[in-house]
């Protein structure tokens, strides 16, 4: 009997596993309804629904200056909310809407910045009074945030790149002013 247990054990951890990957019991089949053709219809798949629903999120702080507070989040639908704090031309909550064509721009950039291959943080103090940036992003399933200190000098530039192409496409100078 003590040489039956493992093989016990690894068929109870094995049957759950097949039946995920398709390997359990057959599906029976999906009863008529009345007045419906006799005669069986090949199965057919719908395309997996595309789960690229983006979400992104900006928010920059303060530096030893007027370097500009604000958070700006664009929503999956394409609705922009900025929250303007110090040193910016439109202080509190402010709204606008991007285009499909723009929340495309946004995801081309975060693929090509690797975003979600990015270190959690770049945060190291080599330089002091330097603002901070933390970006957040969603993508589907996938959600990633990064804190990034501008006085650390191990980040990526493309990071940089992407936090500065977020105020870009998002066109934040309308609520920062230019600075």
């Amino acid at each position: 009997m003590r040489n039956a247990t493992p093989l016990l054990l690894a068929a109870l951890l094995l049957v759950p596993l097949a039946a995920r990957a398709g390997g359990g019991a057959p599906k029976s089949a999906p009863k008529s309804s009345p007045g419906a053709s006799a005669s069986p219809k090949p199965a057919t798949h719908a395309p997996a629904k595309r789960t690229s629903r983006l979400m992104v999120r900006l928010s920059r702080t303060a530096c030893f200056g007027t370097c500009p507070v604000y958070t700006v989040t664009v929503h999956p639908d394409g609705t922009v909310i900025f929250e303007g704090g110090r040193f910016v031309k439109a202080k509190g909550r402010h709204r606008a809407h991007l285009s499909r064509a723009k929340l495309a721009a946004l995801r081309r950039a975060i693929r090509h910045a690797g975003f979600f291959a990015l270190h959690d943080d770049y945060t190291r103090r080599m330089r002091t009074d330097a603002p901070s940036a933390t970006l957040t992003v969603r993508l589907g399933h996938r959600r990633k945030t990064v804190d990034h200190y501008y006085g650390d000098t191990t980040a990526p530039k493309a990071l940089t790149a992407l936090e500065d192409a977020v105020d870009r496409i998002v066109d934040t100078a309308r609520w920062i002013g230019h600075r």
